[in-house]
């Protein structure tokens, strides 16, 4: 049992014989959102009671899940009843499996609410109930939590609003009834009849994910839930980028390359905190990024040791124009690439900044990582490709133009470069290797990090060279 005291049922007919009808039986009535369910009376009649099920509470719930020592993790649910509320807030529970190693329960509000977690074997719950007739009105707030030894998982919360309890027409139990008993059961919160909400819950066990394998195709499933059925991701572009970031690691770790297997991670961590706004506003909210993000990083520490990730800043960016063929950008502070006309981005690593992280050792994986910070929003219904490739001729920021790798007067509105011409259109020959690096997709309403995997060029970059973006 559940709760009790929670359903307000009434008498509408005592007297009134209901022929076409047997104990058990059940209606909605649409505008109310009540039930009338037939019972017997103590006179062997048939009659309505009408039952109000705890449904009609309206919430808010924000969620935060955190490590608290290693392989335990405290799970924060703040819940707000909103303004409009039929009902107050009697009790509230969430999913705990028994094996869980549950501890830790509190309920933080102006008056204190009961805390218990109740290993049912039909339903197992983490439960923060009302004591006495103190309920939480509109406006009030819940802050529950717990700690548990299980990773995240989809799962769901359950919400009780108030109401009194329930009232028969008989004085004692008649077997007849017993249909209606269950009924009653499942409509006003002993069985049902709450309203449930998908959340976050501790229900994965960490034994249970043996390698980052068996791990990152539980994300996946996550994943795949967050920008489907549960709707925790509502931004398309966001997603293709989460997936990509999946699908690499797991293309990764089938081939036995731990390095990349944590950069992909890594990628895929650094999107979700790109979009994930507490407040709500962002595209991802508290219940995917909480879900995905502790799941990832758990996966990311189960990988070997060895592969050490060095994080190198650009020596040189600028980017070229087509329509200003003599002008230099060096000094601009993006790189504008366009969905239509011709322009060039261009990227470069120290070398030697390069040789002196790798040491002695070799590089197994390299990532560049660009942040779309304005998207003009036209690429068309189904995007487009931008073409990534490695350069051959060497260029300056301050003297690049879309003539010059290195112009002398890049503000006469000529070409000053005898020695550093090259061709960025037309036929060629171009100062580029033909064969693109990567071409990511970029759709209308992409934003955030973006990454290339750019591990042959970077290895063949120790050598000196450079890296382009083919925008035209």
């Amino acid at each position: 049992m559940r709760l009790l005291g929670l359903i307000g049922v009434w008498i509408l007919s005592m007297t009134a014989e209901l022929p076409a009808q047997k104990p058990g039986d059940v209606r909605l009535d649409p505008a109310s959102g009540d039930y009338f369910v037939t019972v017997m009376n103590d006179a062997g009649e048939l009659v309505e009671m009408r039952v109000v099920p705890p449904n009609k509470v309206v919430l808010d719930m924000a969620l935060r899940v955190e490590s608290v020592v290693q392989g335990r993790w405290r799970y924060s649910y703040s819940v707000t009843v909103l303004p409009g509320s039929i009902q107050p807030l009697s009790f509230f529970e969430v999913d705990c499996p028994a094996l869980a190693g549950i501890g830790g329960l509190s309920a933080t509000i102006p008056h204190p609410w009961a805390v218990r977690h109740s290993s049912e074997v039909s339903l197992p719950s983490c439960d923060f109930s009302q004591r006495g007739t103190l309920t939480l009105p509109v406006g009030g707030t819940l802050l529950a939590s717990l700690e548990a030894g299980y990773l995240p998982s989809r799962g769901a919360a359950r919400a009780f609003g108030a109401a009194e309890g329930v009232r028969w027409p008989t004085f004692d139990p008649i077997e007849e009834n017993a249909p209606a008993v269950a009924v009653v059961n499942r409509l006003e919160g002993f069985s049902g009849g709450w309203k449930e909400i998908p959340t976050v819950v501790p229900g994965r066990d960490p034994a249970t994910i043996t390698d980052a394998g068996v791990g990152l195709g539980l994300v996946r499933e996550d994943l795949d839930a967050s920008c489907g059925t549960l709707g925790w991701i509502g931004d398309a572009a966001v997603c293709t980028l989460l997936h990509g970031s999946i699908a690499e690691a797991q293309t990764a770790w089938g081939q036995g390359n731990v390095a990349s297997t944590r950069t992909a991670i890594d990628a895929f961590l650094a999107t979700l905190t790109a979009h994930h706004d507490s407040t709500g506003t962002g595209p991802i909210t508290d219940n995917a990024f909480w879900l995905l993000t502790v799941n990832a990083e758990f996966i990311r520490d189960l990988l070997p040791a060895g592969g050490a990730s060095v994080t190198l800043p650009l020596a040189a960016d600028t980017y070229l124009r087509s329509g200003s063929p003599n002008q230099n950008q060096g000094t601009e502070p993006i790189l504008r690439l366009r969905a239509s006309g011709n322009n060039r981005a261009l990227l470069r690593l120290d070398s030697a900044a390069v040789a002196t992280a790798v040491e002695s050792g070799t590089v197994t994986s390299a990532r560049l990582e660009l942040t779309i910070t304005l998207n003009a929003d036209n690429w068309g219904a189904t995007g487009r490709t931008i073409d990534l490739h490695r350069l051959t001729q060497a260029w300056t920021e301050a003297g690049a133009t879309w003539n010059c790798g290195d112009d002398l007067d890049p503000g006469n509105q000529k070409p000053d470069c005898p020695l550093s011409a090259w061709e960025m259109g037309g036929a060629g020959p171009h100062p580029w290797i033909a064969t693109p690096t990567a071409t990511p997709l970029i759709t209308n309403g992409l934003r955030g990090v973006i990454t290339f995997d750019v591990t042959s060029d970077i290895q063949a970059m120790l050598g000196g060279g450079g890296i382009t973006g083919d925008g035209s």
